[in-house]
C-alpha cells in the first residue's frame, strides 16, 4: 500500500515539475507598443528585453527600421534613432521622444504574445 502512494505522489510532482518548465519556457515571444501623440504614431516589436537586443520601430507608416535598445533599467528603456532619443516606461505605460530641446510624451499600449 504504501510503495503505491509513494509512486502516486513522485509521479505527481514530477508532472507538476514539468508542467511548470513548460510554462516558463516559451518558443516564441513576441511585445508590441503602439504609442500615439496627436501629431504621430508608432509601433516598437521585440521579442527579448535586454541591453543590446534588436527592436524594430515603425514611425507614421513609414519604412520599418530596427534599432538595438541602449539603456535598461527595470521596467524602463531606451534606443536612439537619427534624430531622437525615445525612453519607454512599461509600468506607466508612457514614451518620451526628446528631438534636439523638444520633449513629446506618448501614450501607449503594451501587448505580450507568447506560444
Amino acid at each position: 500500500m504504501r510503495k503505491e502512494i509513494l509512486f502516486s505522489i513522485i509521479t505527481i510532482s514530477v508532472i507538476i515539475m514539468v508542467l511548470l518548465f513548460m510554462a516558463q519556457n516559451t518558443r516564441y515571444e513576441s511585445n508590441s507598443i503602439v504609442c500615439s501623440h496627436p501629431k504621430n504614431v508608432f509601433e516598437v516589436t521585440y521579442s527579448q528585453l535586454e541591453n543590446g537586443a534588436q527592436l524594430s520601430f515603425e514611425k507614421n507608416n513609414e519604412v520599418l527600421k530596427t534599432y538595438v535598445i541602449s539603456s535598461l533599467e527595470g521596467s524602463t528603456f531606451q534606443f536612439n534613432d537619427e534624430t531622437s532619443n525615445y525612453m519607454f516606461d512599461l509600468l506607466q505605460e508612457v514614451a518620451i521622444e526628446t528631438r534636439k530641446s523638444e520633449i513629446i510624451l506618448y501614450q501607449c499600449e503594451h501587448t505580450k504574445f507568447k506560444m
